[in-house]
C-alpha cells in the first residue's frame, strides 16, 4: 500500500483512516517556536544542554509528525470506542431504516436524496447519541495531551523562574510538561462527561456507564492504541508475505 493510500487498522467494526490530510504549517511553527522558547529557558538559566536539545527534538517532532499523529490517534480511539463500548446492532437497524425509507421513496418516485425524510425512530436517536459519544470520547485525551504538554511546559519553566520557589527550570519544564499532559486530560475527561448538551444535540441523554466511559477515556485510550498498533503490524506483516508469496510464483 503506497503513502498516498487509506491505511487501515482492523479493528473489530473499524474502517479506515486517510493520512492524506493537509500539513497546517502553523502547527508546525508554532510547535518548532515552543521547543526553542523553553530549551532557551533551560540553559540560559541551568545551562543543561542535552534537556535543552531535547526540548528542540520534541517540539521538532510535534511539528513535523504531531498533526498526523494526532489525525490517525483520534480515528483510531474513535473507533476502538465504537467497537467496544456501544452496541453495533443499533447502527445496522438504524441503516436498515434509512434504506427502507429510500427503497420506499423511490417506488413512489418521489426519490430526493437532498430532501430525504428518514424516521426519526428511538434506533436512530441512540445512533446519533452514539455517533456523538464515540466522537467525544478521542477528545480528553487527544486535546488534553497536547495542550497539557504545551502549556505546561512553558508554564513550568517560567514558574520556576520565579524567586522562592525552589526548583530548577529544567525540573520545572520536565514536571510541567509531564503534569500539565496529566492534569489537563483529566480535566478534559471529567468537563466532557459532566457538560450538559442542549436537547437538539443530543436526543437521548448519556447514561451512567457512558460517562463513566468518558472520565476514564484517557486511561482506555492506551489499549485502543496498542490494539491499533498490534493489529497494524500484523496487518503489516502479513501483506509483506502475501507479496512475496506472489514473487515466487
Amino acid at each position: 500500500m503506497e503513502p498516498h493510500e487509506i491505511q487501515r487498522w482492523e479493528l473489530p467494526g473499524s474502517y479506515a483512516y486517510a493520512l492524506d490530510e493537509p500539513f497546517p504549517r502553523a502547527w508546525a511553527a508554532l510547535w518548532s517556536l515552543w521547543g526553542l522558547t523553553v530549551a532557551a529557558l533551560v540553559v540560559w538559566n541551568d545551562g543543561a544542554y542535552a534537556v535543552g536539545g531535547g526540548f528542540v527534538a520534541l517540539g521538532a517532532l510535534m511539528g513535523c509528525f504531531g498533526w498526523r499523529a494526532v489525525s490517525v490517534g483520534a480515528a483510531v480511539v474513535h473507533d476502538w470506542a465504537k467497537s467496544h463500548c456501544t452496541d453495533p446492532n443499533v447502527q445496522m437497524t438504524a441503516m436498515q431504516e434509512m434504506f427502507k425509507a429510500v427503497d420506499s421513496a423511490r417506488e413512489l418516485d418521489e426519490l430526493d436524496e437532498e430532501n430525504l425524510e428518514v424516521p426519526y425512530t428511538p434506533a436512530q436517536r441512540r445512533w446519533m447519541q452514539d455517533e456523538l459519544f464515540t466522537a467525544s470520547f478521542s477528545i480528553p485525551w487527544l486535546m488534553g495531551l497536547i495542550h497539557g504538554v504545551g502549556f505546561g511546559g512553558l508554564a513550568g519553566a517560567a514558574l520556576a523562574l520565579v524567586p522562592g520557589v525552589g526548583l530548577s527550570v529544567t525540573a520545572g519544564a520536565i514536571i510541567g510538561a509531564i503534569g500539565g499532559a496529566v492534569a489537563l486530560t483529566s480535566l478534559f475527561a471529567v468537563f466532557i462527561a459532566l457538560l450538559p448538551l442542549p436537547r437538539d444535540a443530543l436526543p437521548i441523554p448519556w447514561s451512567m456507564k457512558q460517562r463513566m466511559f468518558l472520565i476514564v477515556s484517557p486511561l482506555l485510550a492506551v489499549p485502543a492504541l496498542v490494539e491499533a498498533a498490534v493489529l497494524w503490524c500484523r496487518w503489516h506483516l502479513q501483506e509483506r508475505s502475501r507479496k512475496q508469496s506472489l514473487g515466487d510464483t
